[in-house]
């Protein structure tokens, strides 16, 4: 299955956060669900394989970071749990 990359802050929130934390948790693990088709999994499984440098970061998902960081969602993020 194939998805398009995710570069947006627009194309990130319209992801099932349950599913990215999931496909993350999954990625740290080095444990993929195949049988998962929900595109936020992948976008997590992805991420957590980058973040145990198993992968690579992709020149899209620099440019998510990028978008994150210019829109303010990253700072945002963290003043909610305050």
């Amino acid at each position: 299955m194939t998805f398009k990359a995710i570069t947006t802050v627009a194309a990130l929130n319209a992801l099932d956060q349950d599913q990215i934390v999931a496909g993350y948790r999954a990625g740290m693990r080095n444990e993929p669900d195949y049988t998962q088709r929900d595109q936020g999994y992948w976008h997590g499984y992805m991420n957590g394989q980058v973040d145990t440098r198993r992968m690579p970061i992709s020149p899209e998902q620099q440019q998510l970071c990028q978008a994150v960081i210019d829109s303010g969602e990253f700072k945002n993020m963290f003043a909610e749990r305050h």
